[in-house]
This record gives structure tokens, sequence and C-alpha cells, in this order.
């Protein structure tokens, strides 16, 4: 009996968040990130639409990967309620209402494909409050945890056996996403370090 790997794929990612996870809250309860209750309450929220979606097209063991980003993403949404940036702006709470609105769009269009694309479009507004605060703080967010979290979005989206639009689409652009805002973090400390 051989083992798929698959599931290898989806163990190594489900480990590595699970301890990415760990060391942002540990960090978070330390007071050396500010994680954004906005960003983190939509991405928990899309994770589980994305993985609903999933489960409908049968993504295999990938889609467990998305099932445990919605768990640790809500998990960090909860504790940035009391420990997390309190400096909502204007443009946040635009951020906020219009990923808000357009989820009745996913509920509406009952086509898993366009869901995903909508999942996926609403992501990118979600991350600017993360994005925004990251720019003028960038000390209080944490490159390494994002560049793990596009890892670990790779490695879900690798663990997909039924790769499709629907299964593919979100693990894909989030892994990008996330490589990004390390990558921007990471520049930005350089630049105000001089």
């Amino acid at each position: 009996m051989t083992l798929d790997y698959h599931y290898v794929l989806l163990a190594i990612a489900i480990c590595m968040g699970l301890t990415n996870y760990a060391l942002y809250i540990k960090g978070t309860f330390a007071g050396k990130f500010k994680p954004h209750m906005f960003s983190w309450g939509i991405w928990s929220l899309l994770c589980l639409i994305t993985f609903a979606a999933q489960f409908s097209k049968d993504a295999g063991p990938g889609m467990y990967q998305t099932a445990v980003m919605a768990a640790g993403t809500g998990v960090i949404m909860c504790i940035a309620f009391f420990k997390g940036d309190k400096n909502y702006t204007r443009s946040d709470w635009w951020a906020l209402g219009t990923a808000l609105l357009a989820i009745p769009l996913w509920v509406f269009t009952k086509d898993p494909v366009w869901s995903i694309i909508l999942v996926t479009l609403i992501d990118f507004v979600a991350t600017w409050p993360t994005v925004r605060k990251a720019w003028h703080k960038p000390h209080q967010e944490s490159p390494r945890a994002f560049f793990i979290f596009g890892i670990i979005c790779g490695l879900g989206f690798l663990a997909i056996s039924n790769l499709t639009l629907t299964t593919g689409l979100y693990q894909g652009t989030i892994s990008l996403l996330n490589f990004s805002i390390a990558a921007m973090i990471a520049l930005r400390r350089r630049v105000i370090e001089g």
C-alpha cells in the first residue's frame, strides 16, 4: 500500500499551519504583533466558504488545509478583538463593509466557480486593513508568519487531488498574496530602520 503524496503535503501543511498560528498567537499575547480584527475575521469566513465550495467539488486532501486555515484565522480574529490593533480607519470600515456586502453575491450565484472568484476578490479587499496597518507599523506584523502562510497555502494547493478553478483558485492566489504581504512588511522594516 502506497501513501498518496497529496496526504503527505496535507500533513506538512497542517503541521506548519498549526505551528505558525501558535507562534503568531504567542507573539500577539506578548504584544509583539497587533493583528487587525477585520482582516482576520473576514479571512476566517472566506476560508469557511472556500472549504464548502471545495467540499462540494470533492477537492481532495487539500480542502482540509482550508478548514484548518479557517479555524486558525478565526482564533486570531477572536484574540485580535482583545489584543489587536484598535485603530480602525474609515478605509478599514469600507473594506469590511465591501467584503460583507459581497458575501450575499456568493450566495446568489449558486455556482461554485463564481463563488470562488468572488471569495478571492473579497479576500483582496479584506487584506487592506492589514496592509495599511503594516505599511505604517511594520514591526507590529510578522513577515515570517505571512511568508509561512504563503508556503502553507501553496502546499494546500498542491495537495488538491481534483484541481480545478473552483478547488484551486483561492489557495493559489492566497499563497501569492501572503508572499507579497511578507515582502512588503520586510521592505518597510528595512526602509524605516534606514
